[in-house]
């Protein structure tokens, strides 16, 4: 992720300042093993331009469940993308494009974090993209899955 953002441009700053609050350590993306080294898999797939309103406000797991009740028996399930996946998708179409998706909602990956939180990606405003990570406890309104088959 953080060669993308070279390439590509686009990520918030402040996901390089860091934010943390009293019972957790900064988090921050340099920090995080994934930005480094994760890549995406070659190949194309289907994906949501924004998430899934049965998967909103919901807790992580009960986001996958979600996702397991709408691909039902069919081929193709869908899932989650990985944060690098998230961000590449949304940095390239913004450059192709001019259109800033996730700009009022964050897509949680599959991509877990130091802090054994899973990394959401969103928030694409004005000073770039948003990267941060959540505990799979959280829930809010804005917090989805745009799913991919």
């Amino acid at each position: 992720m953080l060669g993308l953002a070279e390439i590509l441009g686009g990520l918030d700053p402040r996901v390089h300042r860091g934010v943390g609050y009293s019972l957790r350590d900064e988090w921050t993306i340099d920090t995080q093993p994934f930005a480094a080294s994760e890549t995406c898999a070659l190949g194309w797939r289907l994906v949501r331009r924004e998430p899934l309103p049965e998967t909103r406000n919901r807790l992580y797991r009960a986001q996958d469940a979600a996702l397991a009740a709408r691909s039902g028996d069919r081929a193709g399930k869908l899932r989650r993308r990985s944060a690098v996946e998230i961000a590449y998708d949304t940095l390239l179409w913004h450059r192709l494009r001019g259109e800033r998706l996730l700009a009022d909602a964050w897509d949680w990956s599959s991509t877990p974090s130091s802090d054994n939180g899973y990394v959401a990606v969103g928030g694409f405003g004005d000073d770039g993209l948003g990267v941060i990570a959540y505990s799979r406890a959280v829930r809010f309104g804005t917090l989805g899955v745009c799913a991919q088959r």
